[in-house]
């Protein structure tokens, strides 16, 4: 069979672990003229914007639990944007994955049936059934609908609509009360009852608005009550809100709960939102979820069979801290010490017995609310530096004057580093792929900066600006080394044991200067600021970094920086020179490495290339290129190094006797 015209266009993409099952839907796609991809699971949430407006099948033997929180998050996220059709060989799997995809199906499963579904998914409208004896309401109502796009089925009584339901599954049904051959009360009781339709949202639409109708219309199935004359953009606005919300994966809730009655009250009210709720009665199964699915919140009985809330305290300790949910306690008990108990537990929420449902509720968005709000404000700080921070609470809270600007003098450790060769390593992969490497290249780096106290100023393409602002500058300027130092550590590792780089090794340049600057707000106060630091040291630590390449060395820091030094880290005085733009000389290092850690090679290197450069500084040009050509042999580099550079230099020193020697050196270049 092949494609319809209207689904011919839709993207299809498959992450499908079963080899067997994958190459029978790859054969079927192609028979049936459908565009498709293949995509593995670990590239999913890395290609959001392929997949979106797309149908995505998944399926995982090995990794199910992670494969749902991926389609789970995709829902949230963005809803009917993705099409989520999610396939497991277990008939149970509805209540562990929730409402974590659009479609929810057990295979082995025929091609025919997964492309139903697909054309199910993908149909321009959802149907909507009324069922209303009034011709007045049905003009009202249906015109409004169908401009919406909605495909609308007509019911003139309740035995009818019950009838239509069963024979279209519409996904959405509003019913009047008072209707010939079956009232309201009883469609709605039928559906709930009825294989295929029993999920279908139902609005109760009537005249009769007291207490016991709504109430009445409650315990038949409704999901929602609207009392009559029907506001058409209130209903339109309630009918939008319920397809969106059916289409997207609410937060994963573990409901602990022995009693089945309260049980099925809460996880109905709680389904009713559009949560995925999974119900357990004790404390073994709750720690046997929570190992094996995600969930955002846990709602557990103060008083647990035999066992109490301290139990399942000391049971969540035992698992993973991120695999521990915020928790809502139910509780009748009211005492000082439980109360103790509870603070020592630290529980998201309390909700005293007996309860109404809007409590619980309430306390859940709250919860939520809570995390996201915490997990935002997280995600932001990878965006914004330490001092960013400080300076954007200090002006809240002081200052009360959103348009001002600050600048403030600091002594600060910059740091600078660069790729090397980037350029011809950006022509050698897709732009994805080196993006990709640029990322984990940089989050080894923050996470690195981050731990010796220091921030990141910006990433500039591949280069990185960070800083060190710390009450003992001697402090900064340590931390900033052993951070330099652990990241050439890491980049080694890397290019020993990375997938890509051990194939295709990457190489860093650094630059470090200690100096009086200006932290200070830059850009639009109106709209968007920067904090950043600007100064002759931000501009001296940028020329450092990229001297790195004229004398083959990883590593240049200022002579500010070796006076702070301990005497474990070592260095070599590399030259005395006039970087571009700045007539003052400045001694620039190459920073060795930790004194335990050196070799005799080293250790000799250091100090030939010292005996040559005393020789050089006095003008003796050819025994200072004599011990640089013995120097240059301990070398780590055999092509560029700075004996090579200055055996080089002394050879045209010899040729072009200067008038006058101050050892000072102008580089030419950047």
């Amino acid at each position: 069979m092949e494609a319809s015209e209207t689904i011919q266009n839709i993207k299809i993409f498959l992450s499908i672990e079963n080899q067997v099952f994958r190459e029978y839907l790859i054969i079927e796609f192609e028979k049936s003229g459908y565009k498709f991809e293949i995509i593995a699971e670990n590239k999913i949430l890395k290609n959001i914007s392929e997949l979106m407006n797309s149908v995505l099948l998944l399926q995982s033997d090995s990794y199910e639990p992670e494969t749902i929180e991926i389609s789970r998050r995709l829902k949230r996220a963005f809803s009917s944007d993705i099409k989520v059709i999610f396939l497991s060989s277990d008939y149970m799997i509805t209540e562990d994955a929730g409402n974590s995809a659009d479609r929810i199906l057990q295979w082995p499963i025929t091609f025919t049936e997964i492309e139903k579904n697909i054309q199910e998914l993908t149909r321009k409208s959802q149907k909507i059934l009324l069922v209303d004896d009034s011709k007045l309401i049905h003009n009202h109502i249906v015109p409004p609908l169908k401009n919406e796009g909605y495909t609308v089925y007509q019911a003139y009584d309740g035995k009818e609509g019950l009838e239509l339901a069963k024979e279209q599954k519409p996904e959405l049904i509003i019913c009047d009360i008072e209707m010939p051959y079956m009232n309201g009360f009883e469609v709605c009781s039928a559906i709930r009852k009825t294989p295929g339709i029993e999920e279908t949202y139902i609005i109760m639409s009537s005249t009769l608005g007291s207490a016991a109708d709504i109430q009445k219309g409650f315990a038949a199935g409704v999901d929602e009550y609207i009392t009559k004359p029907v506001v058409i953009s209130e209903l339109l606005d309630r009918i939008k809100r319920n397809f969106v919300q059916t289409l997207s994966g609410r937060e994963n809730i573990l409901l602990l709960e022995p009693e089945d009655q309260l049980a099925s009250h809460i996880t109905k009210s709680l389904r009713k939102q559009g949560f995925s709720v999974r119900t357990i009665t004790n404390i073994e199964s709750t720690i046997t979820m929570l190992e094996k699915y995600s969930y955002e919140i846990l709602i557990s009985e103060m008083d647990i069979g035999a066992q109490t809330a301290m139990d399942l305290w000391m049971a969540l300790k035992t698992i993973k801290y991120t695999k521990v949910p915020s928790v809502i306690l139910l509780t009748s008990r009211d005492s000082s010490w439980d109360m103790k108990m509870i603070a020592n537990m630290g529980v998201a929420g309390i909700i005293s017995k007996p309860f109404v449902m809007d409590t619980l509720l309430a306390s859940v968005e709250r919860v939520l609310a809570d995390k996201r709000a915490m997990a935002e404000r997280n995600q932001m700080l990878k965006y914004l530096s330490k001092s960013s921070v400080r300076m954007a609470h200090e002006k809240a809270l002081l200052n009360g004057n959103e348009g001002s600007v600050r600048a403030e003098k600091k002594t600060a450790t910059i740091f600078f580093s660069d790729i090397v060769g980037f350029t011809s390593r950006s022509e050698r992969y897709l732009p994805k792929e080196i993006v990709e490497q640029i990322n984990r290249l940089f989050d080894t780096m923050t996470s690195i900066i981050g731990a010796y106290e220091g921030d990141i100023d910006k990433f500039i393409g591949d280069a990185c600006m960070a800083y060190w602002i710390l009450p003992i500058s001697k402090e900064a300027v340590i931390n900033a080394i052993k951070a330099t130092l652990e990241i050439q550590k890491k980049v080694k590792e890397l290019n020993l044991y990375d997938e890509i780089f051990s194939k295709d090794p990457i190489a860093m340049r650094f630059g470090l200067h200690i100096d009086e600057v200006i932290l200070c707000d830059i850009g639009s106060p109106g709209s968007r600021i920067d904090l950043t630091l600007i100064g002759d040291g931000v501009n001296l630590t940028s020329r450092l970094e990229s001297a790195c390449k004229q004398y083959g060395v990883n590593v240049l820091v200022s002579e500010h920086i070796v006076q702070n030094l301990p005497p474990d880290i070592i260095t070599r005085e590399v030259d005395f020179m006039k970087v571009q733009g700045k007539e003052i000389p400045i001694k620039a290092f190459e920073l060795i490495g930790e004194k335990k850690f050196l070799s005799d090679n080293q250790l000799e290197l250091l100090k030939l290339f010292k005996d040559a450069k005393n020789e050089y500084a006095t003008g003796n040009f050819p025994k200072a290129r004599e011990l640089f050509k013995e120097s240059s042999k301990y070398e780590n580099k055999s092509d560029l190094n700075p004996s090579l550079v200055f055996s080089s230099r002394c050879h045209y020193l010899m040729k072009n006797p200067p008038n006058s020697w101050d050892g000072i050196w102008s580089l030419k270049s950047k």
